[in-house]
C-alpha cells in the first residue's frame, strides 16, 4: 500500500487532553508526561484544550510551553461541554494521528515509540484501541494484536483514554453537518464511539494493540452531567436511536444499510440493561427490587402482560 506520508517522513502524533476545572490533576498529568525522555520525540506534539475553566488551569499550564517546545494550550472562548470540547480537540489537531487522553489519568510515555512504530508500519490505520486496566483486571482491549470489527466500535473506545484516531478521517466525521447535531448533543456521553462507528462502517482499518498507553490516575468523577443516572441512560438510548436512523439514511441502499439497521435492532434489545445500569449507579438500594419486578413481569404470558400502577 502506498504510504500517505511524504517520502522518508514518519507519521506525526498529537497527545490530546481535553480539560475543564481540574488544574491540579492536569498539571500533574503533564509533569509526568513532559518529564519523560520519550515526550521529546520529534514526531510528537502535546495539545491541551481548556473548556473555559474558571479555576487556575491556564496559569498552571502556560509554563509547559517552556518545558516542551511542541506544547500547545488552547482555550475555548465559551464552555462547550464534554462533547464540544472533545470535538474541538479533534478539529484543532494538526498532526497525522491523535492519541486522546484524560486530564486525570496518566500516560505511559515509554509506550509511545511502540505506538509510533505501529502507525509507521500501518499508515492506513484509522483507529487504534489499546488496553485499559482496572487494577489487575483487563477491562478493555486484547492480549494479542487483532483488527477491529464494527462490533467493537463501542467497547473499544467508550472509555476514552488511550484511543487513537487518524486525524483527517476523524475530522471529516466531526465536520459533517448532518452528524454535528448528534455529536454535539448534551446527552451524548460517547461522541468518540459515533466517530469510531462511522470509520469502521466505511471499512477503514482499525486495530487493537496489546499494551497500555494510559493508566488510571486520580480516579475523579467523570464530570459529565447525568452520566451515572437512569435519566441519562434513557437519553443516551434515544440519542443513539436517532444516530443509527440518521446513518442508515446516509449510507447507500444495500449491505451497509442492513448492517446499520441490525445495530438499531440490537440497540432496542439493549434498553433494559442500559436502564438497569443507570438505576444501579444512581440508586443501588433499589436495584434488586427493580430486577425482581422485571423478572416477574417477563415471566407473565406475553399476551397478558400489563404494566400495573397502584396509586
Amino acid at each position: 500500500m502506498t504510504s500517505p506520508f511524504p517520502a522518508h517522513a514518519a507519521p506525526t502524533l498529537t497527545i490530546g487532553i481535553p480539560t475543564f476545572n481540574r488544574s491540579e490533576a492536569v498539571q500533574e498529568v503533564l509533569y509526568r508526561l513532559c518529564g519523560h525522555e520519550a515526550a521529546t520525540a520529534d514526531y510528537l506534539e502535546i495539545l491541551v484544550v481548556d473548556d473555559g475553566s474558571t479555576d487556575d488551569t491556564v496559569s498552571r499550564l502556560e509554563p509547559f510551553g517552556i518545558l516542551h517546545d511542541r506544547f500547545r494550550l488552547l482555550r475555548n472562548p465559551a464552555n462547550l461541554g464534554f462533547q464540544g470540547n472533545l470535538l474541538e480537540l479533534i478539529r484543532r489537531t494538526e498532526t497525522d494521528f491523535l492519541l486522546i487522553g484524560s486530564d486525570d489519568d496518566f500516560f505511559l510515555p515509554e509506550r509511545l515509540d511502540a505506538l509510533h512504530g505501529f502507525l509507521r508500519a500501518h499508515p492506513e490505520t484509522a483507529l487504534v484501541a489499546t488496553q485499559w486496566r482496572s487494577g489487575d483486571m483487563l477491562s478493555r482491549g486484547e492480549t494479542e494484536q487483532r483488527p477491529l470489527t464494527l462490533n467493537d466500535f463501542r467497547r473499544c473506545c467508550a472509555h476514552l483514554p488511550g484511543t487513537v484516531f487518524r486525524t483527517r478521517l476523524a475530522q471529516a466525521v466531526v465536520n459533517d453537518a448532518r452528524l454535528q447535531p448528534l455529536l454535539r448533543d448534551p446527552r451524548n456521553f460517547y461522541p468518540q464511539c459515533m466517530v469510531a462507528f462511522i470509520l469502521l462502517l466505511l471499512s477503514h482499518s482499525g486495530h487493537y494493540l496489546p499494551f497500555e498507553l494510559c493508566r488510571q490516575g486520580f480516579g475523579l468523577p467523570s464530570g459529565i452531567a447525568g452520566y451515572a443516572s437512569m435519566n441519562g441512560r434513557w437519553n443516551e438510548y434515544l440519542l443513539f436511536e436517532a444516530f443509527y436512523g440518521t446513518v442508515a439514511q446516509l449510507v447507500p441502499d444495500g449491505e451497509r444499510r442492513r448492517i446499520v439497521e441490525g445495530f438499531l435492532n440490537y440497540h432496542h434489545d439493549n434498553l433494559f440493561p442500559l436502564l438497569a445500569w443507570g438505576l444501579g449507579e444512581e440508586h443501588p438500594e433499589h436495584f434488586d427490587h427493580f430486577l425482581r419486578g422485571a423478572l416477574a413481569f417477563a415471566a407473565q404470558p406475553e399476551d397478558s402482560r400489563k404494566i400495573k400502577v397502584w396509586l
